[in-house]
């Protein structure tokens, strides 16, 4: 199974999850310590920094199986109930190999998938 977000969405399926480090704010993510190599943080770092805005809550980085990192987070939409999950999938040499936006209903019925870069759905 993947990463489980407190909005309920699963990303980072493909690999199971090795490890998860969870974070409460922000700020505590982008000054976090992944256990990672330097370009893997510095990918994470640039993630927590210029992608995500204030709004987003629930910052996750996780290490699955295949020595990927995933990093998301999630903000809650204006339609109550509905939420959009940032994903980031980065390689153990720090490449990013997907990037994704997906939009979710108050169902929790996947809306939309935005691939920002690469198409390999972590």
């Amino acid at each position: 199974m993947g990463l489980k977000m407190s909005s309920g969405a699963y990303v980072g399926t493909k690999g199971s999850i090795k490890s998860v480090i969870d974070f409460k704010t922000r700020q505590e993510a982008i000054d976090g310590d992944y256990l990672a190599p330097p370009k893997v943080t510095a990918e994470i770092k640039k993630f927590f920094r210029r992608t995500i805005s204030s709004k987003y809550k629930d910052y996750k980085v996780a290490k699955n199986k295949l020595g990927r990192y995933v990093v998301a987070s999630y903000k809650p939409g204006e339609v109550s109930g509905s939420y959009a999950v940032y994903v980031k999938v980065i390689g153990p040499r720090g490449g990013v190999i997907s990037f994704y936006k997906e939009t979710y209903a108050p169902d929790g019925s996947l809306i939309h998938r935005k691939f920002k870069k690469g198409r390999d759905i972590e």
